[in-house]
């Protein structure tokens, strides 16, 4: 009779799930330049099933613009590679690559990177802390303040007033501090367009443009006294020629002589004055004064009116003054 020798068998299941044991972003330490596209590669290894893996930059998910590969013959190796276009606010952001096994809740392990983005400088130009075109009145102070963002910082800082390189000038109230640009007391040859620039080993940055209109008051264009000899009774054709900004201006008319100083033409819309001195006290200076919204015209234009036997000049008893 033969023994029957009976066996037990164990199926035992090998299918082992293994967290992920490393992840990394490679060759990583370089500075980007914005604008270009970089590929970016992230590693997993270790984990069974292979991770998978996803990114994220400051905390928010990125959703499109990468490729997932995994090669399970190299320990379950997932690459990821990312196509990623920095711009400049991207600078000094953390860029974080998260691997996980999807057969395992809670298993994500991450690796980040910060972002080291070069760029042309940004520059935004202000005036007395607003942006834009401004109106300024004669005499105002003026603060212009040029901010700048750069990666690597910028080396050289220049002004510009209307297209050409602006210097400072003590002579002229402009004071250049690197960034800042003051004018102590303005003046109407200071109206224009003004600008900065910087620039740094990427290439040079340039501001917004700002308009500055300087408005002021009636200023005679003609500095000079301007002198009439008449040999009798006859009329004199005077124009009050001014300078203004803005040019809305009305205009007074005054004679000066030893008797005294009296008014030809009291304010008006009229810069001409046809005046005939018909009697000896008719004689001397015309003053014509100028106003408009912003003042009124510190010094007058003149005008001298002297009869043809009179022995000097009205202006050389003013001067006598």
């Amino acid at each position: 009779m033969k023994e029957v020798v009976l066996f037990n068998f164990i199926c035992i299941s090998t299918d082992i799930k293994v967290l992920p044991l490393h992840v990394g972003i490679i060759d990583s330490n370089h500075p980007m330049l914005a604008g270009e596209r970089y590929e970016i590669v992230c590693q997993a290894i270790g984990s069974k099933p292979a991770a998978i893996t996803r990114w994220w930059l400051e905390g928010n998910k990125i959703t499109s613009g990468f490729s997932e590969i995994i090669e399970e013959e190299f320990g379950n190796l997932t690459t990821n590679i990312l196509q990623f276009v920095p711009v400049p606010e991207d600078n000094g952001k953390v860029l974080t690559c998260k691997a996980a096994n999807p057969a395992i809740p809670k298993t994500t392990i991450e690796t980040t990177l910060l972002l080291n983005v070069h760029f042309i400088p940004e520059l935004n130009l202000t005036v007395n802390g607003s942006t834009g075109n401004r109106t300024i009145t004669e005499g105002d102070y003026i603060h212009l303040e040029c901010s700048i963002k750069a990666n690597p910082w910028v080396y050289d800082v220049a002004w510009h007033f209307r297209n050409r390189l602006l210097t400072a000038s003590k002579t002229k109230g402009i004071f250049i501090n690197n960034q800042t640009l003051v004018i102590e007391q303005t003046k109407r040859e200071h109206s224009g367009k003004y600008r900065c620039s910087a620039e740094n080993f990427i290439n040079r940055g340039t501001s917004n443009s700002v308009h500055l209109t300087i408005k002021y008051a009636p200023k005679c264009k003609l500095h000079d006294l301007q002198r009439f000899i008449l040999t009798g009774v006859e009329t004199v054709n005077m124009s009050c020629q001014v300078d203004a900004d803005p040019k809305d201006v009305i205009f007074l008319w005054s004679l000066e002589n030893p008797q005294g100083v009296i008014t030809l033409q009291n304010w008006s819309d009229s810069n001409t004055l046809n005046y005939s001195p018909v009697t000896d006290h008719g004689f001397g200076v015309i003053h014509c004064w100028g106003r408009n919204s912003i003042g009124f015209q510190e010094i007058p234009c003149q005008f001298e009116l002297l009869a043809a036997n009179s022995h000097a000049p009205f202006c050389s008893l003013l001067d006598s003054d």
